[in-house]
């Protein structure tokens, strides 16, 4: 599976795991899937892991729609958590778009 996640209910924390070629669509499926597990609670801290993503065939148009795509869910996740993410030892590239929302989260 292209997304994983790693929840940790003490620190409130949710760990994305991003691996290897992904889609548009793997993508949202997989923040889909991170909001019905058992172990969400609206509000959860996020940390994305995306040190082993492979967007090389991924469209910029399509890297574009993802905030849009994402942006449905917010009732369900919550307006009240903070977002991290980290890729190429800890330095996040212009891939970091993708998780851009309408304000700056990064």
């Amino acid at each position: 599976m292209p997304v994983t996640c790693e929840f940790d209910s003490k620190k409130k924390l949710i760990t994305m795991v991003v691996d290897g070629q992904i889609s548009v669509s793997d993508l949202v499926s997989g923040y889909q899937d991170a909001l019905r597990h058992e172990q969400f609670e609206r509000d959860m801290n996020v940390i994305w892991d995306l040190s082993r993503i492979n967007l090389t065939k991924v469209p910029v148009s399509d890297i574009r729609k993802i905030p849009m795509a994402l942006n449905k869910f917010m009732p369900a996740r919550g307006d009240n958590y903070k977002r991290a993410g980290y890729q190429n030892g800890g330095r996040l590239s212009h891939d970091a778009y993708l998780y851009q929302y309408s304000e700056a989260c990064w």
